[in-house]
């Protein structure tokens, strides 16, 4: 029982990050109080178990075939290799932001705006 709740309490640590689920949990919050927010959570709580049981019964019943066991590791393997190797490129790239291409996307986003707001 314990590791149940210490698996709880990580899932809300998780929520708690930015992000969609962060956004939806402070919106009703602020509309509906706690009760509201805390059902964000839970519900994405559930859904997070939901997807990771399923993934991971997936991927046990895979590997329950002996066929199949070195061809999922040496694919989660490149998946590995392909995830640092992309990592260490991006992080050699010196991000900036370039004041044109916030000119363009504002351009762009009004334009799409007042077409749909002529209609």
């Amino acid at each position: 029982m314990t590791i149940l709740f210490a698996a709880f309490l990580l899932g809300l640590v998780f929520n708690a990050t930015p992000g969609a689920v962060f956004a939806e949990t402070v919106r009703r919050g602020a509309s509906g109080g706690f009760k509201a927010a805390l059902a964000v959570q839970i519900g994405s709580l559930v859904g997070d178990a939901t997807w990771a049981v399923l993934g991971l019964m997936g991927v046990g019943l895979l590997l329950q075939v002996d066929a199949l066991k070195w061809p999922v590791g040496l694919v989660g393997a490149a998946y590995l290799i392909w995830l640092s190797w992309d990592s260490w490129k991006a992080a050699s790239i010196a991000f900036s932001v370039n004041e044109n291409q916030d000119e363009k996307a504002r351009s762009g986003l009004k334009s799409a705006t007042d077409r749909f707001a002529s209609k």
